[in-house]
């Protein structure tokens, strides 16, 4: 092949590229917006690649970084990557994805710490209603852990659920609006949630049940034995 077909070549697969990666952009700007929040140092892409495969097709991804690398991975071609201290907080809905390595973060949000971006993100999120998951990663309990250390761990780990916040991926994309979700099981209504109601949501097929967790509206009213079931079956109640 000579000079001339070679260039022509080039620009022909630059063109055909450029071409799926506008049509790729055009049909996310109809989906919710979700922000991949990457800690600092952090270097796990196998993980990102993982989080970027199963949300592409449910969200439009901002991928949000302490530090520009000097090289962009070739899994984050197509997606908005930004710093997170040029990043201001949106004001509509959006959803955040946070992969987690250590368990700091999670006590931090746990504990309502609020002294780096991440954990300030995370508050705001909460407390603005918006919808927050945590990916963690495959060596963040090591298996060495003291018994007293990681019975810890898993207690922060049960309060950070209890504010809503999701654990699985899968979740997540099947579940856009967790409040309508456990709203929609309960007809949206304002009630008294009885014993029937919790063996109902228990019962339930849906993976989308909030993995187990019911949010009640302000009114609602939680009978004793419904409260004492729900404790029973592992499902946490979360007024929101």
């Amino acid at each position: 092949m000579d000079e001339k077909k070679f260039d022509e070549l080039v620009k022909r697969v630059i063109a055909r590229v450029q071409q799926e990666l506008q049509h790729k952009q055009q049909n996310k700007s109809i989906l919710p917006n979700a922000y991949l929040i990457l800690p600092d140092n952090w270097n796990n892409q196998d993980l990102v690649k993982k989080i970027l495969e199963q949300l592409d097709k449910e969200y439009q991804i901002t991928i949000a970084v302490s530090s520009m690398p000097e090289t962009i991975p070739s899994e984050w071609i197509g997606y908005s990557v930004e710093l997170q201290e040029r990043i201001d907080f949106p004001n509509i809905d959006f959803t955040t994805i946070i992969p987690v390595e250590t368990p700091s973060l999670i006590a931090k949000v746990a504990l309502c710490i609020e002294d780096d971006f991440v954990s300030r993100w995370v508050a705001k999120s909460l407390r603005y209603g918006q919808s927050v998951c945590m990916q963690l990663t495959p060596s963040f309990f090591t298996g060495k852990e003291l018994f007293a250390y990681r019975q810890k761990i898993e207690s922060y780990i049960k309060e950070v659920k209890a504010f809503g916040i999701c654990f699985e991926m899968d979740t997540l994309c099947k579940m856009k609006n967790k409040k309508e979700s456990s709203s929609a099981l309960l007809n949206k209504k304002k009630q008294v949630i009885t014993l029937k109601d919790i063996e109902k949501l228990a019962s339930s097929k849906e993976e989308a049940v909030f993995e187990k967790e019911l949010c009640l509206k302000q009114g609602d009213i939680l009978t004793l034995l419904a409260k004492e079931r729900a404790a029973e079956l592992g499902i946490n109640i979360v007024w929101c």
